[in-house]
């Protein structure tokens, strides 16, 4: 990941461009550029020094993990689950509603 903070980019001309484009003074257009250079330039350095100072999970953090997620896979299978159970449970109910529906029409004509 180290190596993809080095091709963080902003291009100034383009942006310069398209403010000039937009009817943005030159001076203000300037000022943003610098302006989002600079946060541009600080957010890749700390990224950097976020990225590097992290030291590599544990084996311990790591099945933790992956329990956590076989704990929230089975929770999703059990949500999946019961909202496949409602969908029949309406679309039965639906069916037999338009039964009494169908019923009541031939018997009224």
């Amino acid at each position: 990941m180290g190596e993809c903070l080095s091709h963080l980019y902003f291009d100034t001309l383009k942006y310069s461009n398209k403010l000039k484009t937009m009817g943005i003074e030159s001076k203000l257009a300037e000022a943003q550029i610098e302006m989002f250079s600079e946060l541009a330039n600080n957010l890749q350095s700390q990224l950097h020094e976020n990225w590097t100072a992290k030291q590599p999970a544990t084996q311990a953090q790591i099945d933790e993990l992956k329990l956590e997620i076989e704990k929230l896979r089975l929770e999703l299978t059990k949500v999946q689950s019961e909202a496949k159970s409602n969908l029949l449970k309406w679309c039965v109910l639906m069916l037999f509603v338009q039964v009494i529906l169908a019923v009541f029409y031939i018997v009224n004509e």
